[in-house]
């Protein structure tokens, strides 16, 4: 049986080295925005001196609308970016990388 959506069609050859690494890569890539988000709107709602174990109604309410406001916006940049309005290659390093490791080749570097 596969652990990949609980299929059991999918044979060793559909699960690829270069797959699982670029299912990593997303997998970081979406930890490091859960982490850029947690730590963006602690720091704005959540005072360092905080003296309870839980968070004031006027935290919770701070931190829920930050969450809300920076999911939309990454909402907003990614509709624009698939209806075409993006960056070139040139203006995100990052995505050349991955593109060269993962799409142009057919096995990821190391």
């Amino acid at each position: 049986m596969s652990f990949f959506l609980n299929q059991e069609s999918l044979t060793t050859q559909d699960v690829s080295e270069q797959r699982l690494e670029l299912a990593e890569f997303q997998y970081d890539s979406m930890m490091n925005l859960l982490e850029t988000l947690r730590l963006r709107c602690a720091t704005k709602c959540v005072p360092i001196d905080y003296g309870e174990g839980d968070l004031t109604k006027g935290e919770l309410e701070c931190t829920q609308r930050c969450v809300a406001k920076f999911m939309e916006s990454h909402k907003v940049i990614g509709n624009w970016v698939e209806r075409g309005r993006h960056l070139t290659d040139k203006d995100m390093p990052v995505y050349q990388n991955v593109k060269r490791k993962y799409l142009n080749t057919g096995a990821p570097e190391k």
